[in-house]
């Protein structure tokens, strides 16, 4: 156990009666990940991450949930990409200021040596939620994650409650009547951003029919793709 911003951290990963068993809990989910070197842009906010592992070899899978709770997040560049595309400069600007605050973000993920997986992570906060499924490469520095953006979730999440009328017009879990779907591929440092604006005003039962990331390796039509040296993704 450690000290981060006068927070505690603690972390324990050690054998249980089914194998290993891994637990880390932080007063302070944005010092805890710089401690770990992680990520810089969380601020605030509480961290739990629970996992577990068929024995204590390397190389053997761990398979388990993070969930960070009432968090800013801050300067952060590929956000920002999407959100140049997707939402008025306010919401930007608020990103580049004080930060973008979220209520929870939730990642199931399985991690073997030198790459994380994880599938159907979600964010939610009342000016922005998110989803994301894909894989990060530790060791090769490299993202790959493709997802939902809602902006204004508050307004979108609104229908999610209204009987037969929510299930019609949110059909996945978090997200939202309206989004679009992004698509984050490359290095850590700059990643190639791909959006499908397409689908920013389109109900959530008809968005399959303008998701044309699916099997696509390239940019398609509808797409607008942010490449880091471009002027749209410097704005």
């Amino acid at each position: 156990e450690g000290l981060a911003a006068g927070k505690r951290i603690s972390v324990r990963y050690g054998p249980n009666a089914e194998g290993q068993e891994l637990t880390v809990t932080a007063e302070d989910a944005g010092a805890a990940l710089r401690t770990f070197d992680v990520v810089d842009t969380i601020v605030g906010g509480t961290l739990a991450i629970t996992g577990s592992a068929a024995d204590g070899a390397p190389e053997t899978p761990i398979t388990g949930k993070a969930l960070i709770e009432n968090y800013r997040v801050v300067d952060a560049p590929v956000l920002a990409r999407l959100l140049t595309i997707l939402s008025p400069v306010g919401i930007v600007d608020l990103l580049n200021g004080e930060g973008i605050q979220f209520d929870q973000l939730e990642i199931p993920f399985v991690r073997t040596d030198g790459v994380i997986e994880f599938v159907d992570a979600h964010a939610r906060g009342s000016e922005l939620c998110l989803t994301a499924s894909g894989k990060v490469e530790t060791e090769a520095e490299a993202v790959e994650l493709e997802g939902l953006i809602v902006p204004a979730c508050t307004i979108n999440s609104f229908w999610e409650d209204i009987p037969l009328l929510g299930d019609i017009l949110v059909p996945e879990k978090g997200g939202g009547v309206f989004a679009a779907t992004y698509v984050v591929k490359g290095p850590m440092e700059e990643p190639t951003v791909r959006v499908n604006p397409l689908s920013v005003l389109t109900p959530g039962f008809l968005r399959g029919v303008f998701d044309i990331f699916s099997g696509v390796d390239g940019p398609s039509r509808g797409d607008r793709e942010l490449d880091p040296t471009s002027p749209d993704s410097q704005r």
